[in-house]
């Protein structure tokens, strides 16, 4: 099991993307050069048109070289070769890191359909038999995270309705949502 590491980069081994992009992005914001590179992009340094031979390059140049560079690097360090080998080599952090959020996040049309069915489960989520109200609470964390991930917020009051309805009709269970939708 993976703990948390300040030195080296969360590893992506091909399960839940969103959980590893959120931990790379604070990864990389910790050094934010590095993160604003990524959202930038980078691009080789041109003179009239024509790309400079390194020997031509600024401190600054260089600075952004390295910087790309190094945001690769990390990036790469955070994969396993399986999915190193799934997106192809870069020059670019911001080409990597894109070519990574689409392979795994898809399309526009296809964030539209995981919206679709997140709502849905959103909609339709019932606590199981035996589950237990902190193992019911992670299952719809699970589900509004990856709303979230997509764009799309809920009102708080929203969230709570669907949570009330996720629990049994029983006797138990209907005292408390009772008394809470009383007190709202």
């Amino acid at each position: 099991q993976e703990g948390y590491n300040t030195v080296r980069p969360p590893l992506f081994k091909g399960e839940n993307f969103s959980y590893w992009k959120n931990r790379m992005e604070f990864y990389l914001k910790s050094d934010i050069e590095l993160w604003f590179t990524i959202l930038k992009g980078y691009t080789l340094p041109t003179k009239d048109g024509t790309t400079l031979e390194p020997e031509e390059w600024t401190p600054q140049m260089i600075k952004k070289a390295q910087l790309n560079y190094k945001a690769i690097n990390t990036i790469q360090c955070g994969l396993t070769m399986e999915e190193l080998n799934r997106v192809g080599p870069y020059d670019n952090a911001k080409e990597l890191w894109d070519s990574l959020v689409k392979l795994h996040e898809g399309t526009d049309d296809s964030k539209v359909n995981k919206r679709y069915l997140l709502l849905n489960n959103l909609l339709n989520i019932k606590m199981f038999p035996r589950e237990t109200a902190s193992q019911l609470h992670a299952r719809l964390k699970d589900i509004l995270n990856g709303l979230h991930l997509i764009g799309h917020s809920l009102e708080n009051r929203d969230t709570i309705r669907y949570a009330l309805n996720a629990f049994p009709r029983n006797a138990l269970w209907a005292s408390i949502v009772d008394a809470y939708k009383v007190s709202k």
